[in-house]
């Protein structure tokens, strides 16, 4: 199997179990709107679910072009956790200070804000925006994906005693 075709294959699986998840949790959110009488439509507590989707679908693609340029997984879930974290961060600090205010649009935070959706309706161009954000990201992954060497970091020892060729001790 080509490593393009099984890192397509990852991705999509990814994309899909995360849609899945992240719309699964829509029926709980209309009851508890419900109960709480929020007065929010059906329609637009949909739209503010479906707007999580293609952001979670960015930071998983932040996370799979680290981990197809990064050498460790330890170093990749750095990464993409700092991404996550700088982007809040960013939206925080352009939040308090007026000056930065415009910083926030940089942020796939900004363009997946839930906020919106519920009190504008749905807004598919910024979903669409973030669906092509994480499909670039994902090809980037790929093309490094195709190019890394992959092979083992370290030897593997036998263990004492183990005579090469032969069953290891009892």
């Amino acid at each position: 199997i080509a490593r393009t075709a099984a890192l397509a294959g990852k991705a999509l699986g990814l994309a899909v179990a995360v849609a899945i998840i992240t719309l699964a949790i829509f029926p709980g959110l209309l009851v508890g709107a419900w109960i709480a009488d929020m007065g929010i439509s059906p329609g637009r507590l949909l739209s503010a679910c479906i707007a999580q989707v293609p952001l979670v679908w960015v930071y998983l693609a932040v996370g799979l072009l680290a981990a197809a340029g990064l050498a460790t997984r330890r170093a990749a879930a750095v990464v993409t956790s700092a991404a996550l974290v700088g982007a809040y961060t960013v939206q925080i600090v352009a939040g308090v200070v007026p000056a930065l205010a415009e910083l926030d649009r940089i942020t796939p935070l900004y363009w997946a804000n839930a906020s919106v959706e519920l009190l504008q309706g749905p807004q598919p161009l910024r979903w669409l925006g973030l669906t092509g954000a994480a499909l670039l990201l994902t090809v980037g992954a790929g093309l490094l994906f195709e190019r890394r060497e992959i092979g083992a970091r370290r030897t593997v020892r036998p263990w004492r005693g183990h005579r090469a060729g032969g069953p290891p001790p009892a």
